[in-house]
């Protein structure tokens, strides 16, 4: 085991507590308040980068979460048994729950258990991760620090997972971690440190992408190309376009990067050559989102009368322009607007990733285009409305929703080359 109590009991930041009688006639409570918040971590999940929510959405969303994690711990053993029976489910909520238990109470018997079982499932990892984020930085930073002194790789594969998560610099811990020659041999570890490389713009780490970018594994590759990119190496590009051209686990991030990155004039004869395939029209239209060159509204606003296309055109028209369908009063309802079209296949569920974006009206977006665009001039880069630069991008990062703020930060950590990718997803309270 990475921990035991004798590591662990010192710390003042980690209190065992003492079961608090009386709390199990409120069993029904706590049992509610476990489900709530593995279910709002799940749509918080979902949310993390969605047009749909809103800097303050997500901080309510979090101190909701918060507020059933203390009803928890507040519970003592009670609360610890009812997560720790709906651990078993196996599920990222329920283990980020039973794992937010665990972490506080600072039994090593607990945490280990939490660890061994969320670290041996793909599903649970998530969640288990995802937990050291949402503890205050002096436990976060007490618990990653003693996961990176393990020399088990499933723990130093968490803690530096938790750094991606946290923005957190282990510094020399992480050039120890890369000079162990078995390092390449774990590719999920392997592939999380060079991510992190990138993430946190560690420039003297170059020399060690540069290694990476022939490794045996693929996602070593990409991580290793990805990161060189954000440090500055524009000929890592190349080797992150095919990723663009099929499907792939890794095609979401190769595409936002690439677009970024990309001259205008080569990003175009990309776009061209993805546009010969039909199955990559939403690609087509993310591309053209990422580059914000206004000569592609008129393309945009013809996609807006396809169902399936509607409401990541607005989407991409929004966060090229910076007009609020919305505000504007330039949507219309999805009754009115395809209540004759049985072949739409539209489903409105938590799967659909452009659940909750407006519907444009399209005739109403032209016209305002029309009356209102004449200032984005064609063949310039803009975001939210502005000519993409440092200042424009700090400006969304604040206050914008969460589709606008991942897109911000991205674009400033390709602007600037020693600023760190800040992450947009991560908890806004602690606990």
């Amino acid at each position: 085991m990475v921990l035991n109590q004798q590591q662990l009991d010192p710390d003042p930041a980690l209190p065992v507590k003492k079961n608090a009688p009386g709390l199990a006639a409120f069993a029904n409570i706590i049992e509610q308040h476990a489900t709530d918040a593995a279910f709002l971590w799940v749509l918080r999940s979902f949310s993390e980068v969605s047009a749909f929510y809103s800097s303050e959405d997500i901080t309510e969303l979090d101190q909701r979460i918060i507020g059933y994690m203390e009803g928890l711990i507040s519970a003592e053993q009670l609360g610890w048994e009812i997560c720790l029976q709906n651990f078993e489910y196996e599920e990222p909520g329920e283990t980020f729950v039973a794992a937010i238990i665990a972490f506080q109470s600072g039994d090593a018997a607990k945490i280990n258990m939490v660890c061994e079982k969320a670290l041996a499932n793909p599903e649970m990892t998530p969640g288990l991760v995802s937990a050291l984020g949402w503890l205050n930085e002096s436990k976060a930073k007490l618990l990653i620090k003693r996961f990176l002194n393990s020399s088990d790789s499933k723990y130093l594969y968490l803690g530096i997972a938790a750094c991606s998560m946290c923005r957190l610099d282990p510094k020399q811990q992480l050039n120890h971690i890369l000079q162990n020659p078995d390092i390449t041999q774990q590719p999920g570890l392997y592939a999380q440190c060079l991510r992190l490389i990138g993430e946190l713009k560690r420039h003297d780490l170059v020399s060690v992408l540069n290694q990476a970018m022939d490794a045996n594994q693929e996602n070593a590759r990409f991580w290793a190309n990805w990161s060189a990119v954000l440090l500055g190496n524009s000929a890592a590009i190349n080797q992150l376009k095919p990723y663009i051209l099929e499907g792939n686990p890794y095609k979401h991030h190769a595409l936002e990067l690439v677009f970024n990155v990309l001259p205008t004039d080569q990003a175009r004869q990309l776009i061209t050559e993805l546009s010969k395939d039909p199955t990559q029209i939403r690609t087509v239209i993310k591309s053209i989102t990422m580059l914000g060159d206004p000569a592609d509204v008129p393309w945009l606003l013809a996609q807006m009368s396809q169902p399936l296309l509607a409401r990541l055109s607005g989407l991409a028209f929004s966060l090229m322009t910076g007009i609020d369908l919305e505000q504007h009063k330039l949507d219309r309802d999805y009754e009115i607007a395809f209540k004759d079209d049985s072949e739409s296949g539209i489903e409105d569920d938590a799967e659909n990733p452009d659940n909750g974006l407006p519907w444009p009206d399209q005739n109403k977006v032209q016209a305002f285009w029309e009356d209102h665009g004449k200032s984005l001039e064609a063949g310039q880069r803009y975001f939210m409305g502005q000519p993409v630069s440092s200042e424009s991008l700090r400006e969304v990062l604040p206050s914008g929703n969460q589709a606008q703020r991942s897109a911000a930060a991205l674009k400033l950590a390709v602007l600037e080359l020693n600023t760190v990718l800040q992450n947009v997803a991560a908890p806004t309270v602690t606990i």
